[in-house]
């Protein structure tokens, strides 16, 4: 996900200019903007305040932010400001999350992502975690005794995979858009003016497949909010990616 518009997300809705956030400002523009890709709207070496998201960003983290039930706040220690620290079961907690693929926030006095550990017996608290600090452009590593005894907020954000339903009939990859027609065929119709007509092959809670008879062409479009398009031929021996792209219905 993209740090540049989490950071101008989190500034509007705190009525701030500055270059970081607050967790709590933070998940406000999330709730308010959503987010987009770190590819649309790239990290930069130097903060501008004048900086705004395009077009593209701006509609990709609106659909996200239209998506229900696509993401959920887990706290391991919620906000407070009168007695840091975590238990030894809430930094078991956090070792667990990280080993379950999902980064740690972790807030105390500077808001930092926790994204690995290792346990070692020479360190303070018996190991160290591995810290992406976007303030210091680097990651860098703390001690578990530090992580332990610092910090005011800790949480974490599950997102949740689910089942393309039945009412999701259009999909768009920017130079296009692929649309589910009455009878039940779907309709690729290019912005260049081209147009291709698909059968729905199968249907996965992962992946939807389409067939062109007459290219001998088979699409399989993968993903919930953001998504990407793989196609395949006779003549070629493995799935190649043709689009990223999007679910608009």
């Amino acid at each position: 996900m993209s740090v540049e518009f989490a950071n101008w997300a989190s500034n509007e809705a705190a009525g701030d200019a500055g270059d970081g956030s607050f967790f709590d400002d933070c998940l406000s523009g999330f709730r308010r903007h959503g987010i987009c890709r770190e590819a649309t709207m790239p990290y930069q070496a130097e903060f501008d305040p004048e900086s705004r998201p395009s077009a593209a960003a701006t509609r990709e983290a609106g659909l996200v932010r239209r998506e229900p039930g696509s993401f959920e706040v887990r706290w391991i220690l919620p906000p407070r400001n009168d007695d840091p620290g975590l238990t030894p079961r809430q930094l078991a907690e956090v070792k667990a999350i990280l080993m379950l693929g999902y980064p740690v926030a972790f807030g105390s006095g500077h808001s930092v992502l926790l994204v690995g550990f290792q346990d070692d017996a020479t360190k303070p608290g018996g190991g160290e975690f591995l810290i992406k600090d976007s303030g210091a452009a680097a990651f860098k590593t703390d001690s578990y005794e530090f992580v332990r005894t610092k910090p005011y907020d800790v949480f974490w954000v599950e997102f949740f995979k689910k089942p393309l339903s039945r009412e999701r009939s259009a999909w768009d990859y920017g130079k296009g858009v692929f649309r589910k027609a009455s009878d039940g065929t779907w309709i690729q119709t290019a912005k260049d003016g081209g147009k291709w007509s698909f059968e729905e092959a199968a249907r996965t809670d992962e992946c939807i497949e389409l067939r062109d008879a007459s290219r001998h062409l088979v699409v399989r479009i993968y993903g919930y909010s953001y998504s990407k398009l793989f196609f395949r031929t006779p003549a070629t021996r493995a799935w190649g990616l043709m689009y990223d792209g999007a679910w608009v219905e």
